[in-house]
């Protein structure tokens, strides 16, 4: 990987750019073999025609870097895939940058960089795909990326009686607690579903607990614990997608202390009719 004390060459994906006086740009890159970083790329926007160098975001390329004192610049860059059908599809490109933000929030530790850009990488490519729902690929990855992160919680047992639940049980989620409380103890603790509000608990604005389905609990079990070739290869119905959906910003936001807004856009849009239609 690398060429001498200062030049270092990394095959990365761009998961944000940041444009910088009159043709400058900053690149959030993703590598496998560095992690996270940023690199600025001096005069960029400015190239034309064959001068031009892979420099937005969602493009995957091979780059060739300057690296002094803890900063990193941009020396040259070939294009090896542009992810042009997600990149002109709004719905799918507004989940690839939903992923991306969620992936730069997570991702600090080098060790676990390449399960990541893995990830990451798996993940447009089934969105290029489009065999099912764009949003059930985004949680399938929500699922495992927080998992690889070690916000992973046991989808297995009740955290209060460690009962094992049979695959055709539903439990309820504790977000205060970050676990699963199996019928009996959420009956016995009174809990029912709680909307977003002043009343939810201490985390204002959150739910503190949803019911999830025994088949919501497969896909989060399937999720959490496939092997990144496979874990995209799955089949959800449109039950499980409208439970997810509600669930996963409310875990996340418990899990990180914050609010993820991409896929709000997606609520402005005819998504039901237009997913349906592909």
């Amino acid at each position: 990987m690398a060429q001498s004390a200062n030049q270092i060459g990394t095959r990365a994906v761009i998961l944000k750019t940041n444009d910088f006086g009159d043709t400058d740009r900053y690149l959030t890159l993703l590598s496998p073999d560095l992690g996270l970083i940023e690199v600025l790329a001096k005069g960029v926007r400015s190239l034309k025609g064959k001068r031009r160098q892979p420099s937005d975001f969602l493009t995957l390329a091979d780059f060739e870097l300057f690296y002094y004192r803890g900063r990193y610049r941009l020396n040259q860059s070939r294009l090896v895939y542009a992810f042009l059908p997600l990149r002109l599809d709004l719905v799918r490109l507004t989940c690839a940058a939903h992923l991306a933000e969620l992936l730069g929030d997570l991702t600090t530790d080098a060790e676990q960089a390449a399960a990541v850009y893995e990830l990451f990488l798996r993940f447009c490519y089934a969105l290029e795909k489009n065999q099912q729902n764009p949003l059930l690929y985004v949680h399938a990855a929500e699922v495992k990326l927080m998992q690889l992160a070690g916000f992973g919680p046991d989808w297995q047992h009740c955290i209060d009686c460690q009962h094992q639940l049979s695959p055709t049980e539903g439990a309820w989620f504790s977000f205060p607690q970050m676990g699963l409380l199996c019928a009996a103890h959420a009956a016995t603790a009174g809990l029912q579903p709680l909307k977003p509000g002043p009343a939810a608990g201490s985390q204002t604005g959150r739910a503190a607990g949803q019911n999830l389905s025994a088949a919501d609990l497969r896909a989060l079990r399937y999720f959490s614990e496939a092997q990144l070739p496979a874990l995209f290869n799955f089949q959800a119905d449109a039950a499980v997608k409208t439970d997810l959906d509600q669930f996963m910003p409310d875990y996340l936001s418990w899990n990180l202390d914050k609010q993820y807004h991409h896929l709000e856009m997606l609520d402005k849009l005819d998504f039901n009719s237009f997913s349906d239609s592909q």
